[in-house]
Order: C-alpha cells, then structure tokens, then sequence
C-alpha cells in the first residue's frame, strides 16, 4: 500500500500511524485504530480501499458508515479525490458508490466491486464473498468507518465472506466489537507471525506537525506551526483544543481514549 501511494500519489506523505495500519491491513486479519479527530482516517481508508481493490483480481471491498454524508462527502470524497488526482490511470469504472475493475480493453471483471453501503439498525453485510488467490492471497475488504457507531451483529454479520477487516473511528460511548477489541488488545494468530486481531492507537501527539512542535520546545525554541503533513492536526490547535474542550471531548478526540 505504501509503494502504491509513492507511485500513484508522489506528491503525498503518510506518518508512522498511518503506516503502521497500511502493513496491518496487510498482514493481519483484524486492524483495529481508535483515532482522534483531524489525524487522517479517512485518508489511510480510501487510500488502503483502492490499494486493495487495485492489486488483485478479482477483488471486493465494502466500506460502511453510519451515516449517508459521513460515508459519501467524508471516505468516498477522499476515494474521489484519489482517483481524480492518480499520475496514472486506475484501472477502474467509478459510479456513486460503486468502484468496478476494468481491464486494458475495457470490459469489465466480474464479480469485483468496491463499493460503499450505509449501516442501518439491524442490517447485516452479507454475500459479499470471494475464493482467496493462490498462496492465500486475501480478495476481500471490510472497512468500517466510525466503529463506535456500528452494532457487533452487522460486523459478525461479515464473518463468513472477510478476509481483512479494518475498524477506524472515534472512541464515542459504546460497547459494541470495537469497544471490546481495543479493549482486549492484540491477538496473535497461534499459526503464524501475524495479528487476528491488531490495534492502532492514533493520538494528536502521533501527529508529526505536533511532534515536530515538541522537539522545538525541547530544544528551548519557540514553536514554529510549520505543517509537515497537510490535513493533520497541528500544535497550535491541540493546544488550543487542551484550553477550550472538556475532559470528555479532550479524551475522545485528542487522545483517542474511550472515556
């Protein structure tokens, strides 16, 4: 995923959070990342959404959301700028919410989609499924976008067709799946090197506009606000967010903490 970004993309730069879940989602069955806010979820989704859908064949992968706008303006409006701003020509057919592999002359794979589908009460993720590749090559993606939000039954709904599954959001009150895995921690597959189950803290320390920040103050120099990262959060509003939010939204959003 990252060599894909490089060359797609060379004018992008990814920090070692967002890496970190990029060979997770490669690796490992579950990825789990409690975030805060401004920290580039929704980057890493559509970016690790088409790395994916784009380098097997066939492929599918289904992004989810509570909510419609979250789902359409937010991920797929990162999935959109993605494609509309490649060096080169994905080879794909793009529709609202719906992604199709293409090939050189045109025609379209069957049975490979990337797609995006807003979770409502009691909806399942079913009959999404594929074979694997030979050497085990996973073909199917689940990504779920604000987890805090999700009921454990749609994500167990999903069990019988994943191959990898990515969990992103917020740590807002809940109990559900997402709750319960960052909870537990890693779980490592008795079967080899790899996770079933990996979890990726993202806090506004992680990010390297306010990192860079740190090390100037260490140093004995007064801050410099320069941004390395465009779209990430800086130091001038993490300190500004410490004054102005209560303890409740400080631990969510700053330090990607359930409260």
């Amino acid at each position: 995923p990252v060599a894909f970004m490089s060359m797609c993309w060379p004018e992008h730069h990814i920090y070692d959070k967002q890496r970190q879940i990029c060979y997770s989602v490669r690796d490992n069955y579950e990825t789990l990342a409690p975030a805060g806010n401004g920290l580039g979820k929704d980057f890493i989704s559509a970016l690790l959404a088409l790395w994916f859908f784009c380098s097997r064949r066939p492929a599918k992968v289904v992004t989810t959301s509570v909510k419609a706008d979250q789902l359409n303006d937010v991920l797929w409006g990162e999935l959109r700028r993605f494609i509309e701003t490649s060096k080169y020509e994905l080879p794909i057919q793009f529709n609202h919410l719906k992604i199709r592999q293409k090939r050189p002359d045109g025609t379209l794979v069957g049975n490979a989609e990337l797609v995006g589908q807003v979770i409502n009460q009691g909806e399942a993720l079913l009959g999404r499924h594929l074979p694997k590749l030979p050497g085990g090559i996973p073909t199917t993606l689940l990504i779920l976008d604000e987890c805090s939000g999700i009921e454990t039954k749609v994500r167990e709904s999903a069990d019988t067709w994943t191959h990898r599954v990515l969990g992103i959001g917020n740590c807002y009150p809940c109990n559900n799946f997402f709750f319960q895995g960052v909870k537990a921690g890693d779980l490592k597959n008795p079967n080899g090197t790899n996770f079933l189950r990996k979890v990726i803290r993202i806090t506004c320390e992680d990010s390297p506009n306010v990192q860079l920040a740190r090390a100037q103050i260490a140093a004995g120099l007064e801050p410099t606000n320069e941004i390395l990262i465009p779209g990430v959060i800086d130091y001038a509003t993490v300190q500004q967010r410490r004054l102005m939010w209560d303890p409740v939204r400080q631990c969510i959003g700053l330090d990607a903490q359930f409260y």
